[in-house]
């Protein structure tokens, strides 16, 4: 049998700051604001659907388990996300409260949630680039106006349907039988698609009516004969001939798992060979297995920490299945496991100023920000004792720019440890 491998490290590659098959552990947040702009191709993502479940399954052998809750509320929303969004995106934050009047609180936390993490994927997208959001239909509608808010409402260009076949019968409602998968993409005359992966054989009655003269006269042209593409109907935006993995298949690995099928059909119509595809919630490590095959370059990201464990196995049960592969062998395949976000190296990657600590003291008249410098007396120290603090600690997300910075005097800087500092205030009006 094959063997894919975790290994640790991290090195650039093209324009992205990261190498190829490089898995994260963590906050896809954090991970993402490391990332170059502009240095995806395709991303993919199939996030919590605000299910109000919480999963838990075992990892293929059994002996290990997969774990994440899908339920939300205002104490999931960090106080910095919903100032970024209001700064950075206006109209998402009205979609967000109008929702939140419209379902309640739970959908408020969630698509604040989804919103300050699409203000990244934006970001990183390349503007010839693509991206699909799998949801279901209980969020579709208020994702699809935070994706027009954030993304461009000019980039929309599919609702695709998954139709799938189900066991449950519902008394009082229609059978529920499908997802929903958004398509968002650059400008038309500079995005890539290919319909070609995805065509399907023609209809017999449609074969049947275009193999003779069919009349086709249009402002006074014969258009003759007309023939079908030989390589198939052109796609459209309903998917029928793939089913979901069955709770109890061996193939199964991960709660939510969607099959290869579905992410080798997304990726080979919208991206070419050598491309970057990215799944921020990357979980069982479906689309990573389906980039592998056809010859892409990828990354993901999971906070849940046996992703590593998830990926490797479903790398081996492809390696089992030479059809699959095509014969590629995956003996060589080295995961870059990382734990780490990286560290943006593109021109525009926000900077601190040079001199940021005279600038901070003079914003602060020398007072430590710190609640020893909340009296009307203040703490006054020399600039040499103070310390540059990040208010959101880095491993939390926080970035290394001047409105992420502030200064502490040593004593509230090891007090503060590395939480935040709105955390931080918070501990100490409790407890002094």
């Amino acid at each position: 049998m094959a063997r894919a491998r975790v290994r640790q490290g991290a090195a650039a590659e093209h324009e992205a700051n990261w190498r190829n098959r490089t898995l994260w552990t963590g906050d896809n947040l954090t991970i993402m604001r490391g990332m170059n702009s502009a240095s995806v191709d395709l991303m993919y993502l199939d996030p919590p659907f605000n299910s109000n479940r919480n999963y838990s399954a075992p990892i293929g052998d059994k002996k290990s388990t997969a774990a994440f809750k899908d339920t939300w509320s205002l104490d999931d929303v960090k106080k910095e996300w919903v100032e970024d969004i209001e700064t950075d995106n206006t109209a998402s934050w009205s979609a967000i409260t109008a929702a939140g009047f419209t379902s309640g609180d739970s959908t408020q936390a969630y698509l604040t949630y989804m919103a300050i993490r699409l203000i990244e994927m934006r970001r990183i997208l390349k503007p010839t680039g693509s991206l699909y959001l799998h949801c279901d239909p209980k969020m579709s509608h208020y994702i699809k106006l935070l994706m027009d808010a954030i993304l461009g409402a000019e980039q929309y260009r599919n609702e695709i349907i998954w139709y799938y076949r189900g066991a449950g019968t519902p008394r009082a409602d229609f059978a529920r039988r499908h997802d929903v998968i958004f398509r968002y993409s650059g400008k038309k005359d500079k995005m890539f698609f290919d319909p070609d992966p995805a065509r399907q054989p023609y209809a017999e009655a449609t074969v049947k009516r275009f193999s003779h003269h069919i009349g086709n006269v249009r402002d006074g042209i014969d258009y003759g004969q007309q023939t079908l593409n030989s390589k198939g109907k052109h796609p459209d935006d309903v998917i029928t001939d793939i089913q979901p993995i069955a709770p109890s298949a061996r193939a199964r690995l991960y709660p939510t798992q969607k099959p290869l099928a579905l992410l080798e059909r997304i990726i080979a119509t919208s991206s070419r060979k050598g491309d970057m595809v990215f799944d921020p919630f990357c979980g069982g490590g479906t689309t990573m297995v389906a980039a592998e095959a056809l010859d892409r370059r990828w990354a993901g990201a999971d906070i849940e920490p046996t992703a590593s464990k998830f990926l490797v196995k479903i790398l081996q049960q492809a390696a089992d299945n030479s059809a699959f592969l095509r014969g590629h062998s995956l003996d060589d395949v080295e995961v870059h496991h990382e734990t780490r976000p990286p560290k943006r190296t593109d021109e525009d990657a926000p900077k601190r100023s040079k001199n940021i600590k005279r600038i901070l003291f003079n914003l602060q008249h020398g007072r430590c920000a710190g609640p020893c410098g909340e009296d009307k007396a203040g703490r006054l120290l020399d600039l040499d004792l103070f310390e540059v603090d990040h208010i959101v600690p880095r491993a939390k997300g926080g970035q290394d720019i001047d409105d992420n910075l502030q200064l502490l005097c040593p004593t509230c800087n090891r007090r503060k440890g590395s939480r935040t500092m709105r955390r931080f205030l918070e501990l100490y009006a409790m407890n002094g």
